[in-house]
C-alpha cells in the first residue's frame, strides 16, 4: 500500500474518514463553492508553474457555473498568482515544480525544490492559508524531506512553507459590484505573502510512520469527533445516518 501525507493526516485527525474515503471509498456530491480550498489552490499552483490566465481559466473550468462569486475569486487569483510569482523568481537556484516523491511506502509532490549553490536542496511548500499556526506544527515538511533524501541521495537544506493569504470579505448590500472590487483590490494590497521557514523535527517522520503501522493493525476506525467534523464531507453520514451527500456507486454489470 501507498500513502500520501494526506492520506496518513486524516487518518491520524479522524480514522472514521480515513475509512469511509480510502477502505470503503465512499464518494461526495462535489463541492462547488467559489472559495473551494482544493480548487483554489490547484489554480494557484498551475498558474505558477505556468501564468495567471491558465490559473483562472482552470479555476472557472472546474464549475459548471459561474457566478459573480466566482469573478471576485478569479481576481484574487490573479493578484497573488503574480505576486508569487515575483516571490519566486527572487530565489536564487535551479528550480523544479511538482516534483514527484516515489516510493513503494510513499508518494509525494514537493511544490517547489531548489538546487542551491552548494549542491544542496530547498523544499517549498505552497499554502493558500491563513492557518499558519496548525501548518508549522504538521509533519508535511518533515517528511518530504526524509523520504526526499531516502530516493535521491541529496542533502536538504532548509523547509520552508509559503503562505498566500485568503481574503474574506464580502460585498455590502450598499456596494455596487465595481465598488466591491475596488475595495478588494484594496485589501489584497494591504496583505503580504508570508515565508515561514521549519526546523527539521525527525519525531515527525517517526509519528508518520507510526501511524501507517496503526493503519494496517486498524480494525475500529472510531469517529474523532472534533472542530474539525464541521469541514468533513461525510458529517452528515458519520453523524446522523444521513447519506443525501453520499454519490451511489456504479454497478458494473456482467
Amino acid at each position: 500500500m501507498q500513502f500520501s501525507y494526506s492520506r496518513v493526516s486524516t487518518y491520524q485527525q479522524c480514522p472514521r474518514r480515513y475509512k469511509y474515503q480510502y477502505v470503503d471509498g465512499l464518494k461526495t456530491l462535489p463541492n462547488y463553492d467559489a472559495d473551494n480550498p482544493l480548487f483554489l489552490g490547484t489554480a494557484l499552483h498551475h498558474g505558477v508553474e505556468t501564468n495567471v490566465e491558465y490559473a483562472i481559466q482552470e479555476y472557472l473550468m472546474t464549475y459548471p457555473i459561474a457566478t459573480t462569486k466566482h469573478t471576485f475569486e478569479a481576481i484574487k487569483l490573479e493578484y497573488w498568482v503574480g505576486k508569487l510569482k515575483e516571490l519566486i523568481e527572487n530565489i536564487d537556484g535551479e528550480k523544479v515544480y511538482e516534483y514527484k516523491i516515489n516510493t513503494n511506502m510513499f508518494v509525494g509532490y514537493i511544490d517547489l525544490l531548489v538546487k542551491n549553490n552548494d549542491g544542496t536542496y530547498d523544499i517549498y511548500d505552497f499554502k493558500y492559508s491563513n492557518n499558519i499556526d496548525s501548518y508549522m506544527k504538521s509533519g508535511q515538511l518533515h517528511v518530504y524531506k526524509y523520504f526526499y533524501e531516502e530516493t535521491s541521495g541529496n542533502k536538504v537544506r532548509n523547509l520552508y512553507f509559503i503562505f498566500i493569504p485568503k481574503i474574506s470579505i464580502r460585498m455590502k448590500k450598499t456596494e455596487t459590484e465595481n465598488q466591491f472590487i475596488n475595495r478588494l483590490k484594496l485589501e489584497l494590497k494591504n496583505k503580504e505573502i508570508q515565508v515561514k521557514k521549519v526546523k527539521y523535527d525527525a519525531q515527525k517522520v517517526h509519528e508518520f510512520m507510526n501511524s501507517i503501522s496503526d493503519i494496517y493493525t486498524e480494525e475500529a476506525f472510531d469517529t474523532n469527533k472534533n472542530r474539525l467534523c464541521d469541514w468533513c464531507p461525510y458529517k452528515e453520514w458519520c453523524h446522523d445516518g444521513n447519506d443525501m451527500n453520499l454519490l451511489v456507486k456504479e454497478v458494473k454489470r456482467t
